[in-house]
């Protein structure tokens, strides 16, 4: 929205900053999926959980620093799991529960890939013989 200038680069923050907000306050499924069903809940203690924080933000900064691509959700579901089996060995890990998750994140950019293959091409299809002009305005 910013290169199209569609939106000023300050107006693009703050939607994004209240948008992630009303996200983060709407929907607290995804940390109770974590906290549930990757762990048992009576081993997801404040020291596991901040381990696994601590060891999220650094492989994420380091990602970062080096240039690499990296996802901020599987780095707070290894830090979780990580942490809980330095704690209590991997008795502790709740496999079916790990085995969705990992499903998910596996599926996830899959479909995501097919998904923008199919909306690109109706597009293609939609305005292909649309005048650059007539499209932009």
């Amino acid at each position: 929205s910013v290169s199209t200038r569609a939106l000023t680069p300050r107006r693009a923050v703050i939607l994004a900053s209240l948008l992630n907000l009303v996200g983060a306050l709407y929907s607290t499924g995804v940390a109770q999926t974590i906290a549930r069903d990757i762990v048992s809940p009576k081993f997801a203690t404040q020291e596991v959980v901040i381990a696994a924080l601590l060891s999220a933000i650094i492989w994420n900064l380091v990602t970062w620093y080096l240039g690499i691509p990296s996802s901020s959700s599987h780095a707070i579901i290894g830090g979780m799991a990580g942490a809980a089996v330095a704690k209590a060995g991997f008795s502790v890990l709740q496999w079916n529960g790990l085995g969705k998750i990992l499903a998910a994140l596996i599926i996830s950019p899959i479909a995501g890939i097919v998904l923008g293959f199919i909306i690109m091409k109706s597009m293609f299809f939609i305005f292909g013989n649309f005048s650059p002009s007539r499209v932009n305005h």
